[in-house]
């Protein structure tokens, strides 16, 4: 999925190369409604991966559940799969099903895009599209309802990439509810989520609110892209979208999920260890909000060419090479194996140090935002001195050793 790269973020990043440094804001319809024991693919920390199909093999998916992620996200292409109108071949989607089961990973599967059968434009805006397009979101949740899936609809309606000529919220949200209706009838256990926009001021937020989309969606979907660092997303994005939710929520419970973010590493501009290292931050900071779901983009590289940012998102390159943020990913999840978030440690808002928690066994968590590559020290409880930088670290502490830090 080809995401946005602004040129605000490439001078940014080419003043990290230049100046060696991060930088961080962060200071510490009842038709539709379904009980809460159905939404329990959303609870809990889980964490998934963006894929793309077509470059995708078996031996992916294997190692994506060896690594530890709980979740894959991909697409399931409207036009691709609808040859004819209302007849669909849905053969190789079936196969790729029957793999994440085999593989005990569950899905995120994105609904999308237009069809040149209904439609003269990459959007949904008509009433014989909408219609289509719902009998398509429907024919696909009947037919894996067995699987755990949860049903995203669209993605990125706020980008003119995605919604052509130009987004618009009234055509999305008319598309939105029409598609979950449809699939809640197919299957009324299903889980659907939206609106898979990227983080918006909120004010545009508030359109797709007013518009009822907690009415519809059983998880509001985000993705948090940002031409700053992951940290300064709770403060700007999730705890602004939470208030949108609880404004215009009443009786019914609507998680925050991260249906989508990644970093890209660009030739001479940001390597792959501030990459890896962005990416686990990613992880870690969505853990610290609570977001029971957080998707990391990508994979793979989307192609060979290092100057493209579009292409170097993945955790492997075109060809399935780990790179270095690969390694880092799987070092999160062996080093958190069975763990679950505790608490945060007291600190300067740009330091975190994070206790993990499994049984009687804690891990602490520790990295810096500071504007700097360089580690500093850091002064805890009791005289404890510890040295961090942009790159989180892992430090086992007993029962006692963690006494002396609270």
């Amino acid at each position: 999925m080809k995401k946005r790269i602004s040129l605000l973020f490439l001078m940014f990043l080419i003043m990290i190369s230049v100046l060696v440094g991060f930088t961080c804001n962060r200071k510490g319809n009842s038709e539709v409604m379904i009980d809460k024991k159905d939404t329990k693919l959303l609870t809990g920390i889980t964490y998934g991966v963006h894929i793309d199909l077509q470059n995708i093999t078996l031996k992916d998916l294997e190692n994506i559940a060896k690594l530890g992620f709980r979740y894959v996200r991909a697409d399931i292409l409207w036009e691709y799969y609808e040859k004819e109108d209302g007849s669909y071949n849905f053969s190789s989607f079936d196969f790729f099903m029957e793999q994440l089961q085999e593989l005990g990973l569950k899905a995120i599967i994105i609904i999308a895009y237009s069809h040149p059968n209904y439609e003269k434009t990459d959007s949904v805006v008509t009433a014989k599209g909408r219609a289509a397009f719902a009998k398509y979101a429907a024919t696909v949740a009947k037919r894996y309802q067995k699987y755990e899936v949860v049903w995203e609809i669209w993605n990125e309606p706020d980008s003119p990439a995605f919604w052509k000529p130009a987004p618009n919220p009234a055509d999305y949200m008319k598309l939105l509810q029409k598609a979950i209706v449809a699939i809640k009838q197919a299957d009324p256990q299903a889980l659907c989520i939206g609106p898979a926009v990227v983080g918006m001021p909120e004010e545009l937020w508030r359109e797709y609110f007013q518009r009822e989309l907690v009415k519809y969606v059983d998880a509001v979907s985000v993705h948090l892209y940002r031409d700053v660092m992951p940290e300064t997303a709770g403060e700007l994005d999730i705890k602004p979208i939470r208030r949108l939710i609880a404004e215009y929520t009443k009786n019914k419970e609507v998680p925050l999920v991260c249906s989508e973010w990644g970093y890209s590493n660009v030739e001479k501009i940001i390597n792959e260890e501030i990459q890896g290292a962005l990416m686990v931050r990613i992880l870690l900071t969505n853990t610290y909000a609570g977001l029971p779901i957080t998707i990391l983009y990508n994979w793979k590289n989307n192609g060979n060419d290092p100057h493209e940012p579009e292409f170097n998102f993945g955790l492997l390159d075109h060809q399935g090479n780990p790179k270095k943020a690969y390694y880092m990913v799987k070092e999160f999840f062996e080093e958190l194996s069975g763990y679950q978030y505790y608490r945060r440690l007291e600190s300067e808002a740009k330091d975190y140090l994070l206790v993990f928690k499994k049984q009687s066994s804690y891990k602490l968590v520790a990295w810096t935002s500071e504007k700097t590559l360089a580690a500093h020290e850091v002064s805890l409880k009791e005289g404890t001195k510890l040295r961090i930088n942009y790159k989180p670290i892992y430090r086992s502490l007993s029962r006692a050793e963690l006494k002396k830090l609270l």
